[in-house]
């Protein structure tokens, strides 16, 4: 039997992929009408793109600090691109 977690007010099976998780995600934020959908939206295709096919319980702490680095690096080098 799978253990459930809640995620962002979302309840979770331990063993879900992200793609699952971030669907159930979104379907939260469709159904309580949240203002920030678009923005959620954006957040969770950057995160399925990098963690596709991923188990929640696979995502660790360092794979976490690659994702925010390299999102990081991305952002300045467009920042840098849309200046010159």
């Amino acid at each position: 039997m799978l253990q459930l977690k809640e995620l962002g007010g979302v309840e979770t099976k331990d063993r879900g992929r992200i793609d699952e998780i971030a669907a159930d995600f979104l379907t939260d934020y469709r159904l309580n009408q949240r203002k920030s959908l678009k923005k959620a939206e954006q957040v969770t295709e950057h995160l399925k793109s990098d963690f596709r096919g991923y188990r929640i319980t696979q995502i660790t702490t360092p794979k976490i600090q690659v994702y925010i680095e390299h999102r990081l690096s991305k952002a300045v080098e467009g920042r840098r691109l849309g200046s010159g």
